[in-house]
């Protein structure tokens, strides 16, 4: 493992013309690489040819020259640099300004806070690469581990790209610097952009999540509420998670009709290294203990869809779902230790991405309760081609609250989290809440800041907590903003319902119009409030 304090700048490939936009490379067509390392997020070094320049910006901010040789140049900051896309300009002593049309694609990650491998690049490529081309790569200390084939076709955006994961077999004996060197010159300008895996993104489990019960709740005034069938609305939820199992909650209160009525297997995907094959969906045992056999227990993916979708049970045990029999696109991106890495994660919205315009069940919701630590381009630009796409998508707030409140995300990306951040359209996060049989409060562990939304009940929500591989199909008390999100997701397919037409936007601005305010709970904290179930746009005048 490196072992290194710097900050790391992985930039994008920028491609040199002889007299185009970039005439500090005199070399053309050799491409101009500004990669960039610095002690802090206020220095960047970039790597070029024959620099001679008397002035540069970053993103629109003065940067000052502190060092400057005919190969680099090191540039301090007026505001500290982010993580994201920068226009570079520079302006050298004949006083012509140039600049990267493209900008600097950078990834930035303290190397000392463990939060990224060191050892793991996740790259996007414009084209598989070739056999000479890995080749190349083996013989330079990079396994290629895996190739993720474009999920959507034609396009720009990143589901219109190939993915590689490549393990730098040589990283305890080379800098970051010496691998990213080597990268450029093996792949140029195929290499859209890449960065260090970040340590994965987790299923967001409550700090309650194991409590188990014998499934002898009863309705609540939520569930009697809702309408009784979803299953002929034309659209899918996607739900991106661990997997969705063959659970009796599934099965229609009649008994007569089979589980896929509610949850799509045979169209579900698996993107991890886990399970039989693409279409294995199980929902393989994440760590949940059940109190009288001691063993492992099922999944974070099978109770997060059941809140969304369970039809309502004739024998009363279990809670239906916010929209009963609504299709269930099961998609799984984390595995049995709810673990979920960049590729699967990117691979699993991209291909929810390619049905949003499916003519029979398109994909117009995708539920999201997974977060981390670490700013992850690849999964922020995922989620936004899916938004663009017209898909609502819902994402839990996490629950860590108690352990200094970190941002979250893809949570803070509902928000302006950088410039090169901005906010994805129709972002929704989820933050939770309780109540003891009077007024809400918000919920200890549930993480806040000004990307919250809306809450809603985020503790000892009754939910199924066993699969196909246990036949006891049991129900539990599940806690975290994991299951305040498909609450929520459940909530959006209601509104489709009703209208249609309305963009992510427009049905996010909805929830936050008709929300309840939360006592003593700001906004950062509870977002504009409850989530008001009963408040349909059909009974207001629009």
């Amino acid at each position: 493992m490196r072992k290194t304090p710097l900050l790391l700048l992985l930039s994008a490939f920028l491609t040199a013309c002889p007299s185009a936009s970039l005439p500090v490379v005199v070399e053309a067509p050799r491409a101009y690489v500004p990669r960039a390392i610095g002690a802090a997020d206020t220095t960047v070094t970039l790597k070029g040819l024959n620099f001679n320049v008397k002035s540069a910006s970053v993103g629109g901010k003065p940067a000052s020259i502190l060092e400057q040789t005919s190969t680099s140049l090191k540039l301090k900051l007026e505001n500290p640099l982010g993580v994201g896309d920068f226009r570079l300009e520079l302006t050298n002593t004949d006083g012509k300004t140039f600049s990267s049309d493209n900008g600097i694609n950078v990834v930035a990650s303290s190397l000392l806070s463990g939060e990224i491998d060191q050892e793991k690049l996740v790259l996007t490529l414009k084209s598989s690469p070739s056999a000479r081309v890995k080749g190349l790569l083996e013989a330079a200390g990079f396994v290629l581990e895996r190739e993720l084939a474009p999920l959507v076709s034609g396009g720009t955006g990143i589901c219109s790209q190939v993915i590689v994961t490549l393990k730098d077999s040589r990283a305890a004996n080379r800098t970051v610097e010496e691998a990213l060197n080597a990268l450029a010159e093996l792949l140029g300008p195929e290499l859209n952009q890449g960065e260090f895996e970040p340590n994965p993104f987790v299923i967001e489990r409550g700090p309650d999540a194991s409590s188990t019960s014998s499934g002898e709740s009863r309705f609540t005034p939520r569930a009697v509420a809702v309408a009784p069938d979803y299953s002929k609305l034309n659209l899918q939820v996607a739900v991106l998670d661990t997997g969705v199992s063959n659970h009796s909650a599934f099965r229609y209160s009649d008994g007569t009709r089979i589980p896929e009525n509610v949850v799509n297997f045979a169209a579900g995907r698996n993107f991890t290294l886990e399970g039989s094959g693409l279409s294995d969906v199980t929902d393989l045992r994440t760590g949940y203990p059940v109190a009288d056999s001691g063993t492992s227990n099922v999944g974070h993916g099978t109770a997060v869809a059941a809140a969304i979708a369970a039809p309502v049970p004739s024998n009363q045990i279990g809670l239906p779902g916010v929209a009963p029999k609504v299709s269930i696109l099961p998609v799984k991106v984390c595995d049995r230790g709810g673990n979920c890495g960049t590729p699967s994660l990117v691979a699993g919205i991209c291909y929810a991405a390619s049905l949003s315009s499916a003519t029979v069940k398109p994909v117009k919701v995708l539920n999201f309760s997974i977060g981390g630590r670490t700013p992850n381009r690849l999964l922020y630009q995922a989620l936004k081609d899916a938004a663009e796409r017209g898909i609502s998508v819902v994402v839990s707030a996490g629950n860590k609250a108690l352990s200094g409140n970190p941002t979250i995300f893809p949570a803070a990306y509902a928000n302006n989290y950088s410039s090169s951040y901005p906010a994805i359209p129709g972002l929704i996060v989820v933050g939770s809440i309780g109540s003891n049989d009077g007024p809400s409060f918000p919920s200890v562990f549930s993480s806040y800041g000004p990307w919250v939304s809306v809450s809603t009940k985020g503790e000892y929500v009754n939910l199924p907590n066993s699969s196909d591989l246990d036949a006891k199909n049991t129900y539990g008390y599940f806690t975290g903003t994991s299951f305040a999100a498909p609450l929520v997701a459940g909530m959006v397919v209601k509104i489709m319902q009703q209208r249609p037409t309305w963009s992510p936007a427009e049905i996010k601005k909805f929830l936050v119009d008709t929300a309840n305010p939360v006592p003593n709970c700001p906004n950062n904290r509870c977002g504009a409030g409850q989530v008001n179930f009963y408040y349909l746009p059909n009974s207001i005048l629009l």
